[in-house]
């Protein structure tokens, strides 16, 4: 197994590229993996909205201390859920490797 070395780059439109770059001994292989996620609105209060989601993915929202907060298990597309039952303050969404900071009003 190599080593993987990941960068995450995102753009002003909240879009995500990921970049794998797996190294051997004797050759380097480059694999663009482009996980292109948009939630939004961004602060919320009541739903987001997270579009981008790979076929039957699992979403997870972790708070500041790194606890899973709400779990959705198969989505795929286009997914809106509900944050209204979550204290205010900052969370992260992850999809696969793909994270998104989400702060709760």
């Amino acid at each position: 197994m190599f080593p993987k070395i990941f960068w995450v780059i995102s753009d002003k439109e909240n879009k995500f590229v990921e970049i794998i770059k797996f190294l051997n001994k004797s050759s380097e292989k480059y694999i663009l993996i482009e996980t292109i996620i948009t939630l939004y609105p961004n602060p919320a209060s009541d739903r987001v909205t997270l579009e981008g989601v790979g076929n039957k993915a699992k979403v997870l929202v972790i708070n500041s201390v790194g606890k899973i907060v709400k779990r959705l298990d198969n989505v795929s597309g286009t997914v809106t859920f509900s944050v209204g039952d979550l204290s205010k303050g900052i969370y992260f969404v992850r999809v696969g490797t793909a994270v998104r900071k989400l702060v709760v009003e």
